[in-house]
């Protein structure tokens, strides 16, 4: 669900699975039932839209982009909040804030990280399809 730019695609109301499927032209009357919540989703990603290509056909293209995971590493605890007001999450294995982006992004984010503190170690990492739910 979070793979699919779903307003550019012109669908609206946020990402919620029934409410995407009713726009669809579908009705889910079992909702988070497994067999329904598979025809829902299959619906979905058979779905056209503007262009004329399927929901699926986006969700491949969005998938494969290639994007960065900007770590920002030895942050004080005094950044939390500059860092969560930033979209930043926190990740526990590595003991780290980070955020991911396209290139430009990273960099954009990776100079705001030196003026927010320069304890901060900014570290990027390429993410790809394989790797970015891992």
């Amino acid at each position: 669900m979070k793979e699919v730019d779903w307003p550019a695609l012109g669908w609206s109301g946020g990402r919620g699975i029934a409410g995407l499927l009713t726009q669809a032209g579908f009705f889910l009357p079992d909702a988070h039932r497994a067999a329904a919540d598979v025809w829902a989703t299959t619906c979905l990603l058979a779905s056209a839209t503007g262009d004329g290509r399927s929901v699926a056909a986006h969700l491949v293209d969005t998938a494969r982009r290639q994007t960065e995971r900007l770590y920002a590493n030895h942050a004080p605890f005094e950044c939390k909040d500059a860092l969560k007001a930033g979209s930043y999450r926190w990740s526990p294995e590595r003991r780290a804030w980070w955020i991911e982006g396209d290139p430009e992004r990273i960099a954009n984010e990776r100079a705001w990280l030196f003026e927010l503190s320069s304890m901060i170690l900014p570290a990027a990492e390429p993410v790809d399809w394989h790797s970015r739910y891992v």
